[in-house]
């Protein structure tokens, strides 16, 4: 029975890396052939003194066959050992400890860093990162020769370093200890499709390569990892474990406490100088404990304004205000940072804070006096202008305006729109304008909806469909519980007039995407007020009248719409509709890691480029795009936090800031527990807690080195043979 068992384990214990590197074994002929061919045919002459050479070669003819045969299987080994080398052979001593090598072929090692910033996070003195990077490297440097290597960044999106296999170590080290983590998070579904499309690949170009495994080097933060319950990551890993195995690395076996600064944003009236505003710091405490005596510091430009020290409750947040006034009118940032952690990238957030002389507002109306109360709302006092300067003009305005000139335009009974007209105003919106579209008697709704909506052949600027016009009655508003920023004034204060409007005509609106938002209704369930962010922009639409103008000629005496511009709720509502469309114009400045910075401009001077300037003032030039009139610019670089100074042409005067801060989601250093991992995880043998990488690249031992040492000494050894019996005595 042990004769039967031998082949499998011989077979078990051998390995070729290139076994079809023997063939050339096939030269060991070539000794013989030499041999053979270099027999010459004797000739018979008989000669009386034959008879004495005959005894003498009959004496020695053994001794001489024995020393040509030995010359001829140096030769004939010394061709079978280079054949040998080739083919890369490797002995396994310990089979029992990795099947997976006991068969034939190389491995392909897929080398899955995790690059969410929470690797960032020290230990100890030691960041996550660096201990995930000289695990990688390490089982790089165990690996035997013949295996292979690519190498991912677990990013979003995912990066694949090296995505074809690479079989010099010292290259892929170098590659590992290049890489750095990033300013963001580390979606797992994305990371498995990574992992997936290059072993498919590598399975393609190197079928030798019969061995597939996927190490993740990773610190199993919750972030992360909560993913690989869901059901896509669950399909993902079913394919991938019939693939290649997998393991999981622990770089680290603990979790910090964090704090983070998770939001800072400025809440003012207008964004005009000298105007007051508050500042407010959210800081957010990952931590089992209060932490106590938090310095919290508010920077304007790098110079230090205020600094407040506040209790972070215990998994919990806390926001501090800073009053204060707004600086000059020109490109601001604002800065708000607490002391460093264990993780120091997210104890500082960025605000861009663009401020102006004042606010400028067109207000167009499609007859006499509709757009009057606006106004007056705006700037009651003409003669003694407050930060916001309206001009009203006629519907021309939209053609005879540059539209850019103007922080906010209100459309207040406008009847219908050219095509012209239309293209402007969603030009207008799609770079960053602030429209308010007031409806009424002169309204035709199928206009709106040809040229304004979404038959506008991919060019929509309201956010709903305008119906016909509801027959009179008695309606009132239903603020929905307060729930749209807008109403922020009404909250808490029902005396304040807003439930008591009355209004007795209206156009219902039907939203034409579910990311409108209802920011006040009628008591009947229609819509009154929608906003919908298009482009860099905002568009507000009203569905009833906002002046005295509108009248139900149907109704016998003719009855206004509404008497919303004589109610007092009407001024602070007409405010907070601009201030809202304008504020959210600026959200464009402040983006998080990963999203794009983008500006529409006009052709004042054709310029052919924007310059972008990097937190690490790494500069780079971005094309300008023709768009009609007009010029677009986007940059998609922000990988990193910080500030971006955008600057147009040679124009210093001409410079934009934006603020990229980070998606504080990785701040949280919770970790997941691998036991919770689905069973087509745990079926891999994963080795979350004692990482059990190296057996695996050390159980088979090279023998190409042995074999090249002796083919050199049976070189040798054939060369002095050779010398020695050619000198040797006859």
């Amino acid at each position: 029975m042990s004769s039967l068992s031998a082949p499998p384990l011989i077979l078990a214990l051998w390995s070729l890396a290139n076994g079809w590197m023997l063939a050339w074994g096939l030269a060991a002929v070539l000794p013989l052939l030499i041999h053979l061919l270099s027999r010459r045919t004797r000739n018979t002459t008989d000669w009386a003194a034959m008879e004495f050479l005959r005894a003498a070669v009959r004496k020695n003819a053994r001794r001489l066959r024995l020393e040509q045969w030995l010359l001829l299987a140096l030769r004939t080994l010394v061709m079978l050992l280079v054949a040998l080398a080739w083919a890369e052979p490797s002995v396994s001593w310990l089979p029992s400890r990795s099947p997976a090598r006991r068969a034939s072929g190389r491995t392909h090692t897929i080398l899955v860093l995790d690059g969410s910033y929470s690797m960032l996070c020290a230990n100890a003195g030691q960041r996550r990162w660096d201990a995930a990077q000289q695990r990688a490297r390490q089982l790089v440097a165990q690996s035997v020769p013949g295996d292979g290597f690519s190498l991912i960044l677990m990013a979003e999106p995912p990066q694949a370093v090296i995505p074809d296999v690479a079989f010099d170590g010292d290259d892929v080290q170098q590659e590992i200890s290049n890489l750095a983590p990033t300013h963001g998070g580390a979606p797992l579904a994305a990371a498995l499709a990574e992992v997936e499309r290059v072993i498919r690949s590598a399975k393609e170009r190197h079928p030798r390569l019969v061995q597939h495994r996927v190490c993740f080097f990773t610190d199993l933060g919750r972030a992360t990892w909560e993913a690989a319950v869901s059901e896509e990551c669950r399909r993902l890993v079913r394919e991938l474990t019939a693939r290649a195995a997998i393991t999981l690395v622990d770089v680290t076996d603990r979790e910090e406490t964090n704090l983070a600064v998770t939001r800072l944003a400025a809440n003012r009236l207008w964004p005009v100088a000298a105007n007051r505003v508050t500042y407010e710091v959210a800081i957010e405490g990952f931590c089992a404990t209060q932490t106590t005596g938090t310095r919290v510091e508010l920077l304007v430009d790098g110079q230090r304004i205020a600094e407040q020290v506040v209790e972070v409750p215990a998994a919990g947040q806390i926001t501090v205000n800073f009053p204060d006034s707004l600086p000059a009118a020109g490109e601001h940032v604002v800065t708000a940072r607490i002391a460093s952690d264990a993780l120091g990238l997210d104890n500082t957030r960025y605000l861009s804070l663009p401020v102006q002389d004042s606010v400028h507002v067109l207000c167009v109306e499609g007859e006499q006096d509709a757009a009057k109360y606006v106004a007056l709302a705006l700037a009651p006092n003409r003669d003694h202008p407050g930060p916001i300067r309206v001009e009203t003009a006629a519907e021309s305005a939209i053609l005879e305006r540059n539209l850019r000139d103007f922080d906010c335009v209100w459309l207040c009974n406008v009847g219908r729109f050219g095509s012209e007209e239309a293209n402007l105003l969603h030009r207008y919106v799609r770079g960053g304008g602030a429209l308010v579209t007031a409806l009424g008697d002169q309204t035709q709704a199928d206009n709106y909806h040809q040229e304004l909506g979404a038959a506008s052949s991919g060019r929509r600027t309201l956010p709903a469909h305008i119906g016909l016009a509801a027959a009179g009655g008695s309606f009132r508003f239903d603020p929905a519980a307060y729930a749209h920023p807008i109403l922020d004034p009404f909250r808490g204060r029902e005396r304040s007039g807003l439930l008591t409007v009355p209004v007795w005509k209206y156009f219902p609106l039907a939203a034409y995407d579910p990311a409108v938002k209802v920011v006040l209704k009628f008591n009947s369930g229609d819509p009154a007020i929608l906003e919908e962010s298009i482009g860099r922009g905002v568009s507000v639409l009203i569905a009833t009248s906002v002046s005295l103008s509108s009248t139900d000629v149907s109704r016998q005496p003719p009855t206004v719409w509404t008497a919303l511009p004589t109610w007092p709720s009407f001024p602070p509502l007409v405010h907070k509709i601009t201030q809202f469309a304008i504020g959210e114009r600026q959200q464009g400045r402040n983006v998080l890691v990963g999203e794009p910075l983008n500006a529409t401009l006009t052709l004042d001077n054709q310029e052919v480029s924007a310059s972008v300037v990097t937190p690490a003032d790494g500069a780079e030039l971005v094309p300008l795009r023709p768009d009609g009139s007009e010029q677009t610019w986007e940059y998609t670089g922000t990988a990193t936090a910080g500030i971006y100074r955008v600057q147009i042409g040679a124009d210093r005067n001409r410079l934009q800031q934006f603020a990229v801060n980070l998606n504080t989601q990785e701040s949280d250093l919770s970790r997941f527990d691998p036991s919770l991992l689905p069973d087509s995880w745990r079926d891999q043998r994963m080795a979350a807690a004692d990482n059990r990488i190296g057996p695996a690249a050390r159980d088979n031992w090279p023998l190409f080195r042995l074999a090249l040492a002796g083919v050199l000494a049976l070189l040798m050894a054939e060369t002095v043979l050779a010398w020695r019996l050619g000198g040797a005595p006859g």
